[in-house]
Formats: C-alpha cells, sequence, structure tokens
C-alpha cells in the first residue's frame, strides 16, 4: 500500500512538472509567434494610415483597435501559463506580484519575507511557492471579503513557513467540502503535497482565515556568497 501510494505520488509530481514545463512552451509560442506577427501587422497598419483614402484610414484604426485587444489578451494568456514575474529572483518576484495584486484588487498586502537572501533555490520549489502565494491571494478576494492579506515567506533549515493570514469572514473548515471553497483547497493540498510539504488552514466564520504551509527545502537549497 505505501509503495502504490509513493508511485502515485511520483506520477502526480511527474504530471505537474511536465504540466508546467507545457505552460512555459505555451506561453513562449504565445509571445514569440502570435504577439510579434500582430505587431508587424500593427505596424503595417501604422504605415498604411500615410494613405490618402479616408475610407482606408477608418478601416486601419478599426484593425488597429481589434489587433490591440488581441495582443493584451494573448499577453494575459501568457502572462497566466507563466507569471512574467518568475523572471526575477524569487524574493523580488513575490514582492512584484503580492504589490501589483494589492493595486489591481484594491486590497492591503502586507508582505514580508526572510532568511533566504543569499539562497539559491531551485525551479521545482520556486514555482510551487509563487504558484501557493497566488492561489492563496485569490482565494482570499474569490471567497473572504477580506480588506487586509498578511503574507510571509521565511527560511527556517530545514523548511520555507509559507503564512497566509486575512481579516475577511472566514468559514467553518469542518464543512470546507461541502462548499465552494472544495476545489480550491484541494488544488494547494494536491501542490503542497507533492513536494511532501505539510498544509494547514485554520478559520471561523467572523474572524478570517490563516493559511501555514511548510516545505521542505533539504537539497533544494543552496546558500552562496556575495561576490
Amino acid at each position: 500500500m505505501v509503495k502504490r501510494e509513493g508511485k502515485i505520488r511520483e506520477l502526480s509530481h511527474s504530471v505537474m512538472k511536465i504540466r508546467d514545463h507545457e505552460r512555459l512552451r505555451i506561453s513562449l509560442d504565445l509571445h514569440d509567434i502570435i504577439v510579434q506577427n500582430l505587431l508587424v501587422i500593427d505596424s503595417k497598419c501604422d504605415k498604411s494610415m500615410c494613405l490618402e483614402n479616408e475610407e482606408y484610414h477608418d478601416l486601419i484604426t478599426d484593425i488597429r483597435k481589434i489587433t490591440d485587444r488581441v495582443i493584451n489578451a494573448v499577453r494575459e494568456i501568457s502572462s497566466n501559463l507563466r507569471p512574467q514575474e518568475l523572471d526575477r529572483p524569487l524574493k523580488e518576484s513575490l514582492q512584484v506580484f503580492c504589490s501589483d495584486f494589492s493595486v489591481k484588487n484594491r486590497i492591503e498586502v502586507d508582505f514580508k519575507c526572510a532568511g533566504f537572501e543569499n539562497t539559491w533555490i531551485n525551479e521545482e520549489l520556486e514555482v510551487t511557492m509563487f504558484k501557493i502565494i497566488h492561489e492563496c491571494l485569490y482565494n482570499v478576494i474569490r471567497h473572504s471579503g477580506a480588506s487586509k492579506v498578511t503574507v510571509r515567506v521565511i527560511m527556517a533549515f530545514p523548511e520555507f513557513v509559507i503564512r497566509i493570514q486575512d481579516n475577511g469572514r472566514g468559514f467553518n473548515v469542518s464543512k470546507v467540502s461541502e462548499d465552494k471553497y472544495k476545489l480550491g483547497l484541494r488544488g494547494l493540498r494536491d501542490r503542497v503535497s507533492l513536494v511532501e510539504g505539510e498544509f494547514d488552514i485554520k478559520s471561523s466564520q467572523g474572524n478570517g482565515t490563516s493559511v501555514i504551509i511548510k516545505l521542505p527545502c533539504r537539497n533544494r537549497v543552496k546558500e552562496f556568497l556575495r561576490e
């Protein structure tokens, strides 16, 4: 039984890695192929505006508006597949994401991290940490009605501790399997379990929600000295 569960976990892990790799590939293809060609069309439309026929001007203006909308939509899809923030170091990525999230959703996000400024973290763990925080914050927006959320990310070897707490309406954790929170929490638990982490959630009506996640960092991090 234990051996079977180990194989299932290993298979799930492989599937998630393949899925993340495909998301990256599709994201790059969207940018390198579709967006670049749309920009060429937009450029040609710009040059065509020099023509004197007024009917052409109106037509080209309409085409440019449509092209701009498609470019923006493709860029948003590409960003959702692989957040651009991950092109930066993890600490900076999380800071940028939390700041942008706060502005976009009009909610106060108090973000702080500590303990891994001089630490290399492997890609799998970086992606996992980023997506966990991403999913938790969007769960806050979808369900909690909170005005403030606190995010803490701390490296306390041999594990990373992620604590996310909001001042929203809260809910009855024991009944979570019966309501709309089920799928969001299941996805979080699955992602955490794939890196052999621990997931704990505390909440009650009127008292907000607190999520604590511990991710083992052994063999996934390496300290280095600043040059």
